[in-house]
């Protein structure tokens, strides 16, 4: 098979995969609590559709530790997982596809009641799933032709728009979520 060939079989299989691709909703998520291993076995299984290697795990146990640590997602009780951290494990490790820690630090509510956390969660499912959908269009209308350089502008098109929306979140979150200027300096004084 050429490159060509194997580029475009590539980007129609993960086209597919993609379409199909649904994070779990709040009810479908165990209502049992999981030890660490039988979390990283089911993230592992939920999020097929990142690219990883297949010899490494999508994600370790010191990963979901650091998380704990840095106060992204609350700690386990008695070295025990339920739905509200498989939520936010979820909700982490999509979001740090393009986002870093300190950032999504900002996004995601830690001191959210546990009532309201479904409710988030599922809001959270909903916007991927759109975001997903529009994405899938967008790829469609730049997709590949028949030849190499297409290929190349459509990957150089695919690293502008990540760019940009960086850039976009770059100056929509200090104004969204950081401290107001004038905070900083009475916190000073």
């Amino acid at each position: 098979m050429d490159k060509i060939s194997s580029c475009q079989e590539c980007l129609q299989t993960w086209e597919n995969n993609l379409a199909n691709y649904l994070l779990p909703k709040w009810d479908e998520l165990p209502n049992f609590d999981l030890y660490m291993d039988q979390v990283i076995s089911l993230i592992s299984q939920y999020l097929t559709v990142f690219p990883h290697d297949p010899h490494e795990q999508v994600i370790t146990a010191s990963t979901i530790n650091n998380y704990v640590r840095l106060k992204l997602m609350p700690a386990p009780y008695k070295k025990r997982y339920t739905k509200i951290h498989l939520a936010y494990i979820l909700m982490i490790c999509t979001l740090k596809q393009n986002m870093s820690i300190a950032d999504i630090q900002k996004m995601l509510p830690l001191n959210l009641p546990a009532d309201e956390i479904p409710a988030f969660y599922d809001h959270y499912v909903d916007k991927y799933a759109r975001a997903s959908m529009y994405f899938l269009e967008q790829v469609k209308i730049l997709e590949p032709k028949d030849d190499l350089n297409s290929i190349k502008d459509f990957i150089s098109q695919g690293a502008i728009i990540a760019g940009l929306i960086q850039i976009l979140n770059a100056k929509l979150l200090p104004l969204c979520f950081d401290e107001a200027p004038e905070s900083k300096k009475n916190a000073k004084k």
